[in-house]
């Protein structure tokens, strides 16, 4: 288990992505999966130490990581769950012919728990993951193509709430190095 800023979240190395995602496919083949409530709302969002929501269409900037790969903020705050441990499945495709980056298995995370004003002035209960780093490699290969990024959590009582949003991944540092071509 590992603590960031944004909460705790744990990985299982000894599990693969295959198995991962079996476990999660056998749970929805056996009607383990509840849909969301109607309450139940996810918000995807950017940023590394606030949560910036994202609106569709932004420009992301890609941020180089320690051990030289490259990677977008992603962000989120969800309501309406019944429980701060949760399996988060991210996906990221490019909408053109670009190659997808390597898909990575689903992780648990668990958000520290928050408190959102509605426009009308309703407090409600929420959980919010600040700053996970959505790794694109090769990310030269994604610079200025089109993204959707797709999230869905699942709770402890198999309660499954999905958003997307597209994105374009940016290189304002212009430190991405370029994407390798087959010759």
């Amino acid at each position: 288990m590992f603590r960031t800023k944004a909460g705790f979240f744990e990985t299982n190395r000894s599990r693969s992505a295959l198995g991962g995602s079996a476990f999660v496919l056998a749970l929805a083949l056996l009607g383990a999966c509840k849909p969301p409530t109607a309450e139940a709302r996810l918000r995807l969002g950017t940023g590394e130490l606030d949560f910036q929501p994202l609106q569709g269409g932004e420009e992301l900037p890609l941020v180089g990581g320690p051990q030289g790969g490259h990677h977008i903020w992603i962000s989120f705050q969800v309501e309406g769950v019944s429980s701060a441990r949760m399996l988060m499945d991210l996906d990221i495709v490019p909408l053109d012919a670009t190659e997808p980056p390597e898909r990575r298995a689903p992780v648990r995370v668990t958000p520290p728990e928050i408190e959102i004003e509605s426009a009308s002035g309703e407090i409600t209960t929420a959980y919010e993951f600040v700053g996970w780093p959505a790794q694109l490699y090769p990310a030269g290969c994604y610079v200025g193509v089109p993204m959707l990024v797709h999230m869905s959590l699942t709770d402890s009582e198999g309660t499954v709430v999905e958003a997307e949003a597209q994105v374009t991944p940016v290189d304002p540092l212009g430190d991405v190095p370029e994407c390798p071509r087959d010759e």
